[in-house]
């Protein structure tokens, strides 16, 4: 059966490409296994449910039927890059009330290889948490003073109101072929602004 992955959607693959990685690295198996990374894979099967971690490993009860896209949950780490993943759910979070659903077999990091796919939207929040590590201090003190200057003297932006900037800044992207998510902009603002706040002279 064939799967249709949605556009926001990337392969692991794919993220490894986006982050310009060679075939051979292993920084998306560590950022997996950091918990930076978010994987779901696709699921069409009658699953045990679990209702609690502490059920998770219990493969008597009752079945419900699960069909799409689930984060996979449990994940646990085998080896230096391999993983076993024992369950999903339909929530990123499963403590918010969502049921976990037992898998019949365990996923390894090959299997998500194979078949997960990440949110673009929590691929840029990983690129966001990983930057600091990247870049000395020096530099991305620079780089959040560019986005300070940048939103306050171009886009009007103030952190004190209300503001419809993030989404424009949002929209710009989109128009250069630059995705990145409102929630990551305000967080950057957020982290610029905190750090480097304008001083207007009069």
């Amino acid at each position: 059966m064939s799967i249709r992955i949605p556009a926001d959607y990337l392969t692991l693959h794919e993220v490894r490409e986006r982050w310009k990685l060679p075939a051979d690295s292993l920084d998306v198996h560590r950022a997996i296994l950091k918990g930076i990374l978010r994987p779901s894979v696709f699921v069409m099967a009658d699953l045990v449910v679990a209702h609690s971690p502490l059920q998770a490993y219990s493969h008597s009860g009752e079945r419900h039927s699960v069909r799409g896209f689930c984060y996979v949950q449990g994940l646990q780490q085998t080896g230096t890059f391999d993983c076993a993943v024992p369950a999903v759910s339909y929530a990123a979070d499963p403590q918010s009330g969502g049921a976990l659903y037992l898998l019949d077999r365990p996923l390894t990091m090959e299997d998500l290889f194979a078949q997960a796919v990440v949110m673009l939207e929590d691929v840029v929040a990983a690129e966001t948490m990983l930057m600091p590590e990247d870049l000395t201090t020096k530099e991305y003190n620079s780089v959040l003073k560019l986005v300070t200057i940048a939103a306050a003297d171009g886009y009007g932006y103030s952190p004190n109101a209300r503001s419809s900037v993030p989404s424009e800044l949002c929209e710009a992207g989109t128009k250069l072929g630059i995705d990145i998510s409102e929630n990551t902009v305000r967080k950057i603002l957020r982290q610029a602004f905190d750090q480097f706040a304008p001083q207007v002279v009069s």
